[in-house]
């Protein structure tokens, strides 16, 4: 009994502490930014306005100082100011594009010495954005060159069960296969159980340095779900390494060099679920066409 109930402690320790991470705790002042349209998409030259609003507990903020700036997203903006509203809220003069692009508005206001922000942002004839940087003479011969050394090495796909993570429905995995200099690019795979036929769903990863959770949401609705990490280090290991990882010999990595392995290596990596190499990405996420897979092997 006196291990059961430490057992069922430390679980419930564990789900604090990981709903903790993924959802930052309220704060006491919010800065709320929306525009003054239903629909975000405007077309060239229309007007916007935004709309600031401070709360402070869930109250208007008086007497709130707002500075406040607005132009294409990541660029000089057009418009700064700031001002002193009795009530926490006030409205930014008509705003616009006359290029293809995203209008944001980002405003913060200081309370108790602590900084807020809130943001918001409009597109402006999405379909017709260009590049702010020029593609790279040798991009193409550089990528191709890259593909072509992975493609001549052996995958080496190894297995580490998981079945503490898995489910009555899926087993879990961590997958890791073979990548250039001597490294392996590691992941989770989520397989049905039952026998058959599934489609497939590569999830690449966004930036940071973390361990990751098999989909099991996803995968027990009957799909092979793959989440590949980016760093060649194993993704199921103690939060806390990950954090020193981050603060250390992986901090600023994504300003250091451009890292080969998460483009070279998502077609290997589509190799031992798939039977068609048609892989098509959306919002981060690369969806195996005819994908076909035993459970269990």
């Amino acid at each position: 009994m006196r291990i059961l109930t430490r057992f069922l402690g430390l679980c419930l320790l564990v789900q604090v502490s990981l709903q903790g991470f993924a959802q930052p705790a309220e704060q006491p002042v919010r800065v709320i930014v929306t525009p003054d349209v239903d629909n975000w998409q405007r077309a060239l030259g229309q007007p916007v306005r935004f709309r600031i609003s401070v709360m402070r507990n869930g109250s208007p903020m008086r007497d709130a100082r707002i500075v406040w700036q607005a132009g294409p997203e990541r660029m000089k903006p057009l418009a700064t100011d700031s001002a002193t509203s009795a009530d926490g809220s006030l409205v930014t003069p008509p705003l616009s594009l006359r290029e293809p692009g995203f209008l944001r508005c980002i405003a913060s206001v200081v309370s108790e010495g602590r900084s807020y922000r809130g943001l918001a942002t409009v597109g402006y004839d999405m379909e017709r954005i260009l590049p702010t940087v020029q593609k790279p003479a040798d991009f193409d011969r550089f990528w191709g060159d890259v593909k072509k050394e992975l493609a001549g090495l052996p995958i080496d796909a190894r297995l580490l069960p998981l079945p503490e993570r898995g489910s009555s429905a899926t087993a879990v995995y961590q997958l890791s296969v073979q990548n250039l200099n001597g490294s392996r690019i590691y992941g989770i795979l989520c397989v049905p159980r039952k026998p058959g036929k599934y489609p497939a769903i590569l999830q690449v990863p966004g930036a940071g340095v973390r361990s990751y959770n098999p989909d099991l949401e996803l995968a027990d609705k009957g799909v092979i779900v793959l989440t590949i990490g980016i760093h060649g280090i194993p993704v199921t290991m103690d939060p806390g390494l990950y954090q020193d990882l981050g603060a250390g010999a992986l901090r600023g990595y994504f300003f250091a060099r451009t890292s080969i392995t998460t483009a070279a290596c998502m077609p290997a990596a589509c190799v031992p679920l798939t039977t068609s190499s048609r892989c098509r990405s959306s919002m981060g996420r690369t969806l195996v066409s005819a994908a076909t897979a035993r459970a269990g092997r």
